[in-house]
């Protein structure tokens, strides 16, 4: 994705102007006294229970035991990094979610110093990484690659489309109203060669959603830190060699966190909180909520009294997507010419919406990602993780021939919608309602406050989202606020 242009002189987000504007006092919080109804109170000095050990559930721990703020965290699974995890019996580890740095859009003159706070973090730690999207090879389902006028007539395309987005996206921003669909913004441009194509790979693959569920909007808010549409040529977008799963668990270290603790009920009636777990019941002074949005709208964590209106409405009008996503190891090198770490996409005949990105030779090895999305994945991932392998080998055999498929010796491959602790791959609005993501960043009542991809503005359904939302949780802890 990616719209604008917009670099340089930074001010503060809408995001953080509400962290700012909303904080509250430590005493406001804490001044209450102990809760009733039998509930284990935390240990001393841990009045804050996150839930969820994602990104932005470390990203808000390592906040408040910066600002002194005494926590705990709570997680529904045996491992941290939520939908960020790697699978290390591979030659170089297999991402399950996501896999590149995004918005890595440099703010100065040094290009390892960007938007992104992850990426940047991963510089100073001097760890392999590489952009993404450098050499890329487009193939018709028979196996032939475009012609040069065919890629330059793709380009063109793909280009006009995500001018016309942008356009129609900053329009609403600017206007506070008028969102439209990227299926209504992109109609008039159906006509124009490979439409189809770039359609799937800029936004439905993207985002995993038919068009007509992608709002303009929120897609113009995401593309303030990036400049460039997704899967364009650009450094935005950067691999990291050791596995981001990898490199997120590392700020597990030293956080109170426990594992296999899923939460089902909070209830902030009184003054303090009720986290209920099958453990038991914890009381606490407050609770940073960092669960999938998917895990929210599915009601697998009950409030009591129920959200107000404004947050059942966010979640209602929150979606998750479907993304898969399959590791193939070979026992030969199956990809010819194809240069290490490139991406090669298959244009799928007329309108069919079977799309499949492939990153071929990954790091040098006999490895490749396939990634699905739209439509077609979301199908195919009804039949579990078999269907997605189904899919991706069937798209694997127009990138690399049929060949191929007798010297694959593993797979790897997980399901998102099947995850119950996921239920998708991440959030994008409906058309005419970016509105829910601000809304999200609102606590309830001081005393519940939600953070994550889906409670992220201008970093929605992204890894750099989740931290900084975490982080601006965090800061209405703390009257001297947090770094990033």
């Amino acid at each position: 994705m990616g719209y604008d242009r917009m670099r340089g002189t930074e001010c503060p987000s809408r995001r953080e102007f509400l962290a700012m504007t909303g904080a509250a006092a430590l005493g406001t919080l804490f001044g209450c006294g102990g809760g009733g109804g039998g509930a284990r109170p935390l240990a001393p000095g841990r009045e804050v229970v996150i839930i969820g050990a994602g990104v932005a559930g470390m990203a808000a721990g390592m906040a408040l035991r910066e600002a002194g703020v005494g926590f705990t965290i709570l997680e529904a699974q045996g491992r941290p990094g939520g939908r960020v995890f790697s699978n290390n019996a591979f030659p170089v580890p297999f991402d399950y979610g996501a896999q590149l740095f995004q918005q890595a859009v440099p703010v100065g003159d040094d290009p390892m110093v960007t938007r992104n706070p992850l990426f940047n973090i991963a510089a100073r730690q001097h760890v392999t990484m590489q952009p993404a999207f450098q050499t890329s090879v487009l193939l018709h389902e028979d196996g032939q690659p475009l012609s040069q006028d065919e890629l330059l007539a793709y380009f063109s395309t793909g280009t006009l489309m995500d001018q016309t987005v942008n356009t129609a996206g900053r329009a609403a921003a600017m206007a506070g109203s008028g969102d439209i669909s990227v299926a209504d913004a992109t109609a008039a441009l159906m006509g124009q060669p490979f439409a189809n194509f770039a359609l799937l790979a800029q936004y439905e693959a993207d985002r995993g959603q038919p068009a007509g569920k992608i709002s303009c909007q929120d897609l113009w808010e995401y593309s303030r830190w990036t400049s460039a549409a997704f899967g364009l040529p650009s450094t935005d977008n950067w691999f990291i060699r050791s596995g981001m799963g990898n490199f997120v668990s590392q700020f597990a270290a030293g956080l109170p966190i426990q594992f296999n603790t899923p939460v089902t009920a909070i209830d902030y009636r009184g003054p303090r909180v009720q986290i209920t777990t099958p453990n038991g019941v914890i009381d606490a002074g407050a609770v940073i909520m960092t669960a999938s949005m998917g895990v929210l709208k599915a009601g697998k964590i009950q409030f009591n009294p129920g959200l107000p209106v404004i947050y059942s409405e966010a979640f209602d009008n929150l979606t998750m997507g479907s993304i898969g996503k399959v590791g193939f190891e070979f026992d030969a090198d199956v990809f010819g010419p194809l240069p290490v770490n490139s991406s090669v996409g298959v244009v799928p005949d007329g309108s069919s919406d079977k799309f499949g990105a492939m990153f071929a030779k990954f790091w040098g090895t006999n490895m490749a990602y396939l990634v699905m999305g739209g439509p077609s994945c979301e199908e195919a991932e009804r039949g579990g993780e078999a269907g997605l392998i189904a899919l991706a080998t069937e798209r694997l055999v127009h990138m690399l021939g049929p060949d191929a498929t007798g010297h694959i010796v593993r797979t790897a491959v997980h399901s998102w919608m099947g995850d119950e602790w996921a239920r998708g791959a991440y959030s994008t609005s409906l058309p005419g309602h970016v509105a829910s993501r601000i809304a999200l960043q609102t606590p309830v009542e001081n005393k519940v406050f939600f953070a994550g991809e889906a409670a992220a503005l201008e970093g929605g359904a992204s890894m750099e989202g989740a931290w900084l939302s975490g982080q601006a949780a965090a800061a209405h802890f703390s009257k001297r606020g947090v770094k990033h």
